[in-house]
């Protein structure tokens, strides 16, 4: 392990310490899940540590977890700090500094974090109808995050544009992608999804996810999902295979990263 991902373990830790005894219910996604599945620890070049939570530990996890903390964790969300941008909440070391590019201007906490995603129903069958919640969700998505994203792409400026007459403004927006993510519950749903733009699937199936096994990562046992390799290969494909080495590199463009000191000392 590198000196990051040491790091982000101690938060790990701490999440599952809380979560264990709030007895909710938790998974590693995404690559946490991967590494823990093909390399029992920290896929070499990752650089951040996803979990996810049925929506309902989810919201409980987010309005009782914070007291369960050491003072220097901070579970950042869209109510526990005013200018965060996504969707989902992270849990933050705030004795540590990682700042994103992306937000580098934006007054919030930016200590090295988790993120933690809730698990949210699909429609049972209807693929289509699948899919264009699916859009309608990202569109709002992106007229929350473009509060403080300066995204440039044609077409997402023009879809802000028009959502902006219906959502003037970032609390209507955040809200409205909440409401459109609970459309349909967990427990009552065949098929789920999370809050993830770039590889979320709409075809992984709510029964994976009905339980968990333990899996090594790093020194410690982690939960993945029960079918956790039929979750990969519906996520990744042949996820046993390596990727390319071009594509082998962080995720997240971090322009500060102090370990030692707090973010509150690179932003006063």
């Amino acid at each position: 392990m590198n000196e990051i991902q040491q790091k982000l373990l101690e938060i790990a830790k701490e999440y599952i310490k809380v979560c264990e005894k709030l007895n909710l219910r938790y998974f590693a996604l995404g690559g946490t899940a991967l590494g823990a599945m093909r390399h029992n620890g920290f896929i070499p070049w990752d650089d951040d540590i996803d979990f996810c939570m049925p929506r309902e530990d989810y919201e409980k996890f987010c309005n009782e977890a914070q007291k369960h903390f050491p003072d220097h964790y901070f579970i950042q969300t869209h109510d526990t700090d005013k200018n965060y941008y996504c969707q989902y909440a992270k849990l933050r070391d705030s004795n540590t500094t990682a700042i994103e590019k992306a937000v580098k201007d934006v007054e919030m906490n930016h200590g090295l974090w988790i993120d933690i995603f809730p698990l949210d129903g699909l429609p049972v069958s209807d693929k289509k109808k699948k899919r264009l919640d699916f859009i309608d969700f990202k569109l709002f998505r992106r007229r929350y995050q473009s509060y403080k994203y300066k995204l440039p792409q044609f077409h997402i400026k023009v879809a802000n544009f028009l959502i902006k007459i219906l959502l003037p403004s970032k609390h209507l927006a955040y809200k409205s992608c909440i409401n459109k993510s609970k459309k349909y519950t967990f427990e009552n749903s065949e098929y789920i999804w999370w809050m993830f733009e770039k590889r979320c699937k709409l075809h992984i199936r709510r029964e994976w996810f009905d339980d968990y096994k333990m899996q090594q990562f790093e020194d410690i046992q982690i939960r993945v999902p029960v079918e956790c390799e039929k979750y990969l290969e519906g996520h990744y494909g042949d996820w046993k295979q390596l990727p390319p080495e071009e594509e082998r590199k962080p995720i997240h463009s971090i322009i500060v990263l102090d370990l030692n000191k707090s973010y509150k000392e690179y932003v006063k």
